[in-house]
């Protein structure tokens, strides 16, 4: 599995590189795609994401930051937004494509981003399957609290329980006092800011881990994304993750150099369940 991942991380280098040019030496000078701004940041946070895979008996935990400004939030996945800030500070003027096949590999991009129109109440998913972008939209959630007794202190703030059935599973929220109708991925509808939300099963638990206050500019990436819609995506993306020899046959070898047809399921529980 270690070089299917590779190898799918390989492919997804070139769908970044917006423009490619050739330099001395054969190697490849890359300008990764820009980033389409559409807000500047008064608070971001951090955020962990726990997942649990019940088929796999595994765990794996990934990282986002939310970003909140006047008109918009944006969830990004953290690895991205770390490679980001690195090639703009030390690549200016683009990097050899096996730099950036490093960065990928030590960041881990996933370049996974919920976009929330916070005065017109609609969620944009920027997302991928496979080498494949997509985005979709949809109204804002209107997740049905119910506000519960019972505290718990988070990053340093005392934070409110609430609890709810959202898309197929059972949530508990916990919100502070920060007066912000936001929260990890397209969780909100409380009346201060979600510092950590659970299913009941612990297969999903979102808690977190910095806030500060902090004016940047951001946004998403600048891909060439396909429109489809919410279940089209998370069909694909299900089929993917199940079944990813259909997408990479061809790509893997093994040692003895015949195509790789054995392929495994890949790590997956959605979030979503209807």
């Amino acid at each position: 599995m270690k070089n299917l991942f590779l190898t799918i991380l390989s492919f997804f280098c070139l769908s970044v590189s917006a423009q490619i040019s050739h330099v001395s030496g054969g190697d490849k000078i890359v300008h990764p795609s820009s980033i389409v701004t559409i807000d500047k940041s008064n608070m971001e946070c951090i955020y962990s994401h726990k997942t649990f895979d019940p088929k796999k008996d595994e765990t794996k935990e990934m990282h986002y930051i939310l970003q909140i400004g006047n008109n918009f939030s944006a969830y990004n996945d953290y690895g991205g937004y770390r490679q980001d800030s690195v090639i703009k500070e030390i690549y200016p003027n683009g990097l050899k494509s096996i730099d950036l096949r490093r960065l990928s590999i030590q960041y881990q991009p996933s370049y996974h981003c919920t976009v929330k129109d916070l005065h017109n109440n609609t969620v944009t998913t920027y997302d991928r399957v496979f080498i494949d972008h997509y985005y979709y939209s949809e109204p804002t959630p209107n997740i049905k609290w119910h506000l519960e007794k019972g505290t718990r202190e988070i990053c340093g703030y005392t934070c409110k329980k609430a609890t709810a059935n959202f898309r197929g599973r059972d949530w508990t929220a916990w919100y502070c006092d920060i007066p912000l109708n936001n929260g990890p991925w397209k969780f909100g509808n409380l009346p201060g800011l979600i510092l950590r939300v659970e299913d009941s099963k612990g297969e999903h638990v979102f808690e977190a881990i910095s806030l500060r206050k902090k004016s940047q500019e951001f946004g998403y990436h600048d891909f060439d994304y396909s429109k489809t819609t919410r279940k089209k995506f998370n069909e694909a993306l299900a089929e993917y993750k199940n079944n990813p020899g259909v997408m990479v046959a061809g790509m893997v070898q093994n040692p003895d150099g015949t195509p790789k047809t054995d392929f495994k399921p890949m790590f997956f529980n959605p979030i979503e369940l209807e």
